[in-house]
């Protein structure tokens, strides 16, 4: 969503055709450029090129088939720039097609939203970006740790990496705050993978000491069928279970704001991270954030202001910040300056302003 300004005033200069690839994973027709960023913030085109339905991008025969309707949509289309926000294989044949384009003077761009796969390296991914990157005119990540990985890892120059912010990336408007004034509310969100670090929590519940007495968590958003069980086997052995809100399966935005407005904090006990989506609506939801320091996640963490960053070992630092005196009246004295620091360095206007400034002096 934009706001502000009327979003067909957003010219990127030089541009007059424009495709953008939406996180779902599959190119999009060009647009017209002024129209380009307020499609990006919907992730969305405004004519889908074919979309590649039916195709099995597990093979290098499925990723050929796709690639021929991508690259017909480029040449009738004609754009001055791609900006690729996600590949879902990493199968040399890509190299191959990007370069040929690039080579006939399209730019590219490309987003990391991950300097490197959470479950670890698949064979080849370090070999494919090394070969891709030549072909890109600028690069994307959402944190200054990600911007100095991917250049350890993939070879890339400093000079071709851009840190841009992570914008809130659901329709979800903020709702006045309905705090429980007999409990702090602990608020996990969005798709449950191990690396998140749910089960920590969750063992913190349990957990011999009378601070979680008073302590509720309440766990929104999804998780895969193979994982599903195992959290809930933790749950229902949990002495506290009756503090712990499993709530599993599709959030519209009305039941997001909802959480957020009953949470006094987000907690992101993460174990391994880049950067974080959730923290940009945890703010704009006046919702301060603990998280784990690791990865670039304490990047837009302003510690004893918008929140807390906490270092290993994760699990007794967060119970003695539980026992800090009035901690409860502490979240609450955070929550302006969240939603500060959000309009500050995180709102979508700005985001959108900071992308077309840096993509600008590539493209002529």
């Amino acid at each position: 969503m934009i706001t502000g300004r009327d979003p067909e005033s957003h010219e990127i200069p030089g541009v007059k055709r424009y495709c953008i690839e939406p996180y779902e994973g599959l190119l999009k027709a060009a647009f017209d450029a002024k129209n380009a960023l307020k499609n990006l913030m919907k992730g969305k085109g405004q004519r889908p090129a074919e979309t590649g339905k039916g195709i099995n991008t597990n093979s290098p025969l499925g990723i050929r088939f796709l690639w021929s309707k991508i690259l017909r949509s480029i040449r009738r289309e004609k754009p001055d720039a791609v900006h690729i926000q996600w590949l879902w294989d990493y199968y040399p044949e890509q190299v191959s097609y990007i370069a040929k384009l690039a080579a006939g003077g399209v730019r590219f761009f490309y987003t990391f939203h991950n300097s490197k796969p959470h479950e670890g390296f698949a064979q080849g991914i370090k070999d494919f970006f090394k070969a891709l990157h030549p072909h890109l005119t600028l690069c994307f990540t959402h944190s200054e740790f990600d911007k100095k990985e991917v250049t350890r890892l993939y070879g890339i120059p400093g000079d071709k990496v851009r840190v841009l912010k992570m914008f809130n990336p659901l329709a979800v408007f903020p709702k006045e705050k309905k705090l429980d004034p007999r409990m702090v509310v602990l608020l996990f969100f969005g798709y449950i993978r191990q690396y998140k670090g749910l089960d920590r929590l969750i063992g913190l519940l349990g957990s011999d000491d009378p601070v979680y007495d008073n302590v509720k968590l309440h766990i929104l958003g999804s998780v895969s069928d193979k994982d599903r069980g195992v959290y809930e086997e933790l749950i229902g052995k949990n002495g506290r279970k009756q503090n712990i809100e499993w709530d599993i399966g599709y959030a519209g935005p009305e039941k997001v704001s909802e959480a957020f407005a009953h949470a006094d904090v987000l907690v992101l006990p993460y174990r391994d991270a880049t950067q974080s989506a959730v923290i940009p609506l945890a703010y704009y939801t006046r919702t301060p954030v603990i998280v784990n320091d690791v990865g670039g996640l304490s990047e837009n963490v302003s510690d004893g202001r918008t929140g807390f960053v906490l270092k290993e070992p994760f699990e007794e630092r967060f119970t003695a910040l539980l026992k800090r005196e009035n901690i409860k009246e502490l979240l609450g004295e955070m929550s302006g300056n969240a939603l500060s620091y959000y309009n500050d360095n995180l709102e979508t206007e700005k985001v959108i302003d900071s992308y077309i400034k840096m993509i600008s002096s590539f493209i002529r």
